[in-house]
């Protein structure tokens, strides 16, 4: 299994970090608009990567929302 580094880059996993799975919606939580803007952008490359990354479809949906970026 690839880390989350590795599998949205570095700069992405800085600054928005996984909160909740239902089903098969991942919610992140980001740092900010300005990064919850730009990730609607890379929406769909992420879903593929993450799921090469579990090495299963596991995730059909991505939703960001503003919140702690707790380790």
């Amino acid at each position: 299994l690839a880390s989350k580094d590795e599998a949205v880059g570095k700069t992405i996993a800085q600054n928005a970090r996984p909160a909740a799975f239902k089903g098969k919606l991942l919610i992140l939580h980001v740092s900010s608009s300005i990064w919850i803007h730009q990730l609607q952008f890379l929406k769909k490359d992420m879903i593929t990567k993450l799921n090469a990354a579990l090495g299963k479809p596991l995730i059909a949906e991505i939703k960001f929302k503003i919140g702690p970026l707790n380790r």
